[in-house]
Parts: structure tokens; C-alpha cells; sequence
């Protein structure tokens, strides 16, 4: 590989001036080496960060109605000298002219966020929408909207998953949870010896557990149902006690506390993670061959193709996608595909299959190195390929990249299923 030609290819790429050919020699480039794989991505972020650098510097002028001084363009060593002097500036701003709050204790951290609503959480006085990767602090209170389901991680390696209008509070790093109604699946560490129990508390009762997995419903009554291990329960208005195991459950709502068996176990479902055999997209009807899936509305449309296998029955279906140098906002749409009879060499505008059905949305700003779940409705549940496309209701300079599957974070479908006896 000749450095002269691939620093040519790169710049002409990042001043928008380069042609098929080019394009097709760059990628092969970038393809067969990982070092320029990665001064691709790394000169590409440097060029969008700048980008935006200048275009907020515009919007400053034009608020001030000043003119914008002419910028000569700089030596690349005079770019990076002054991206550097951009992050140090805002590093040394932040330090010095934050608020003097000494922070909340921290307990944990959001791992997911899935449907068409959000996550709020109250903080103090403050509320909030979270995001993947928010930190959870003691005192919050979470709440799911309607067709909202949320993943937490405590510190003690505790997983929580909260159930549509689901309401709970952090009371403390014990932990101690606060159930105020809906539902949640914990399935709790296993603790240290000597160390307090895990609490949750309902308006009707208090649960201590040690380490297991169970779920929680609470509105007029507590409902308790233990998979694994065994949880107290003591309810408050007659400080009545009661030991549940493995395969039973209680509630609050009968005269006299008594466990009986469950029905049915608790289905033992299990994950698959798929990444797709073929993703691009089409800008203007052309493809894009970089190492970037990029979207907007009315010019770049996103194309993935996945092969699934047979497994048992699906249970639900999501979509993972991570950011890659540019973010955004706007909402995503999911369409299921009309055909997949496509790969990465053959798609072209004129065969590109057609959104057939809608399957799911993302509304909101997307991050820089963000990772979205977003749900999916079931209709993806017979085995062989399948086209999802994803569009974006904004244009200009919203346009959203995401990593593609030669990447290190490339898209996954995650398929949760029953595995077949």
C-alpha cells in the first residue's frame, strides 16, 4: 500500500470530493489493513468533531451578528494541535465553573432501555429521561412508561429488570429497593458473608433476600414468586413472616401467609445474537462502502440482512446499534424488508428492497459511542434471511453513523427464544 496514495483517497473522502472507483480502492485499502482501518476512523472523527466545531462557531457569529472571520486551511499537525487546545479549554472549564455539589452516592448503572417510551428518573428536585450507561445514584426513583422495559445493574452485581409502568426508588446501597408498583424481575448476587441482606420494601411488606432470582408485583397487594433459592417475606400490618422456596409463591392479599407451588416454571428462555451477513446503505440511491451505516432522511437509507436459523419459538426480538463518529438525533424507524435477495456487492437502489412493515422506533439524541436496544415487534419468527431497513425522520446535518458489522461493535439481533425439546 503506497502512504501517498491512501493519505490522497483519505483526503479526498473527507472533502467530499472522490469518485466510485476511489471509493471502491479505499475501502479495499481499509479492508486489507488494520492500521489504516484505523487512522480512517480516527482522521474521520477528527474531521467531523471539527465540523462541528466550526459550525457552532457560525451559529455564535451569526447570534452576534458578527462576521466569521475566513479560516485558512491549516496543516494537519495545526488540526490536532487545535482539537487538543478545544478538549483541554472545555476539560479545564468544566473543572472549574461546575456546581460545588459533592455527588450523590452511586449504585449502579442503566443496561438497557427498550420500547417506545423511556425511562425518568427523579433526582432531588430534577427529572430526567435515562439512557444506556446513565449512573444510578441513592435516592433516585425510576419509572417506565407505559411500553417501557429497563435493565439496571447494582454495584453488588444485582440485575433488576423492570416491567412497563414500574415505579421504584434506591433507598439505600444496602441495596434497599422500594417498590411503589408494577413489577420487577430480580435476580440478586449471591452476598458476602456477614453482609446485610438484599431489601425491598412494597407498601404491604418487606422482602430479604441472600441471592436468588425471583419477581415482585405490587399495587393493592404484594405478589411474590421465587425461581431460585428462597426469599422472607414479612407483611407489615400483622408483622407476619413467611419463607418462600424454589417454584413457590405468596401474596399479602389472603387472610392467613401460605406459599403454594407454582403452576408452571419460570421458562427457561435462551439468548441468540446474531450479526448480519451483509449491511449497508444506499445514499441517493448509490452505495456507501466505508465502514460506516449512515442515516437520514430522504438520502441515506440503512440495509441489513441477517440469516436466522431454526431455533424454538421466539420470544421477542431486539435490534442493537452503536454509534460511530457522528451522532445525532431524530427518531429511527424499523422496517421489515420486502425481500431479501440482496448482498453488499449486488444492492443498488433499483433492487433495494421496500419497507414493508413497521417494527419498531428509536426517538431521541443518539450519543457519541452509544449503544441503543430497541425493541421489535414479533413478526420476525420463521427461520432464513431477513432485510431490516432503518430510516430517519431528519435530514441536513442530523444524519446519524453507525458502526457497521466490520467493525468491533457491529449490529446484533438479539432473538430471545424457547429452545425446542
Amino acid at each position: 500500500m503506497s502512504n501517498n496514495n491512501f493519505d490522497n483517497l483519505l483526503t479526498a473522502y473527507l472533502e467530499n470530493d472522490i469518485s466510485e472507483q476511489q471509493v471502491t480502492e479505499l475501502h479495499s485499502i481499509i479492508q486489507s489493513s488494520n492500521s489504516a482501518k484505523q487512522r480512517f476512523q480516527d482522521e474521520t472523527r477528527l474531521h467531523i468533531f471539527l465540523r462541528e466545531i466550526h459550525a457552532e462557531q457560525l451559529e455564535l457569529h451569526q447570534m452576534q451578528n458578527t462576521p466569521l472571520p475566513v479560516a485558512k486551511r491549516a496543516p494537519r499537525l495545526w488540526a490536532y494541535a487545535a482539537a487538543a487546545i478545544l478538549i483541554i479549554s472545555s476539560i479545564i472549564t468544566f473543572i472549574v465553573f461546575r456546581p460545588n455539589n459533592d455527588p450523590l452516592p452511586q449504585i449502579g448503572a442503566c443496561m438497557s432501555i427498550s420500547g417506545n417510551g423511556g425511562l425518568s428518573i427523579q433526582r432531588n428536585t430534577k427529572s430526567f429521561r435515562a439512557t444506556t450507561d446513565t449512573p444510578l445514584a441513592v435516592g433516585d426513583q425510576l419509572s417506565c412508561d407505559p411500553q417501557t422495559q429497563a435493565m439496571l445493574r447494582l454495584a453488588d452485581g444485582s440485575i433488576l429488570a423492570m416491567e412497563p409502568n414500574t415505579t421504584i426508588t434506591l433507598v439505600s446501597n444496602r441495596p434497599e429497593i422500594r417498590l411503589q408498583k408494577g413489577q420487577v424481575f430480580f435476580e440478586v448476587a449471591p452476598r458476602q458473608p456477614n453482609a446485610s441482606t438484599f431489601q425491598v420494601l412494597t407498601e404491604q411488606s418487606t422482602i430479604d433476600v441472600i441471592g436468588t432470582v425471583f419477581s415482585l408485583a405490587a399495587n393493592d397487594h404484594t405478589e411474590l414468586k421465587v425461581y431460585e433459592g428462597a426469599v422472607t417475606l414479612t407483611r407489615r400490618r400483622d408483622n407476619a413472616s413467611i419463607n418462600v422456596e424454589s417454584q413457590h409463591m405468596t401474596t399479602t392479599a389472603e387472610k392467613t401467609l401460605t406459599t403454594k407451588k407454582m403452576t408452571a416454571s419460570a421458562p427457561s428462555t435462551k439468548l441468540l445474537y446474531l450479526t448480519p451477513t451483509d449491511d449497508l446503505n444506499l445514499e441517493n440511491g448509490k452505495p456507501n462502502t466505508d465502514l460506516n451505516l449512515k442515516v437520514e432522511k430522504n438520502r441515506r437509507t440503512i440495509y441489513l440482512r441477517f440469516d436466522l436459523p431454526a431455533v424454538g419459538p421466539i420470544q421477542s426480538t431486539k435490534i442493537k446499534l452503536t454509534q460511530n463518529i457522528d451522532p445525532g438525533r431524530g427518531t429511527l424507524r424499523f422496517f421489515l424488508g420486502s425481500h431479501a435477495n440482496w448482498t453488499e456487492n449486488t444492492l443498488t437502489g433499483k433492487i433495494a428492497p421496500k419497507p414493508q412493515q413497521p417494527i419498531g422506533k428509536h426517538t431521541g439524541v443518539i450519543r457519541r459511542g452509544q449503544t441503543i436496544e430497541v425493541d421489535l415487534h414479533n413478526v420476525i419468527t420463521q427461520p432464513g434471511p431477513t432485510t431490516i431497513i432503518i430510516t430517519l425522520d431528519k435530514k441536513d446535518e442530523n444524519d446519524i453513523w453507525f458502526a457497521s458489522r466490520e467493525t468491533t461493535t457491529p449490529p446484533q439481533l438479539i432473538l430471545t427464544y424457547l429452545p425446542s425439546n
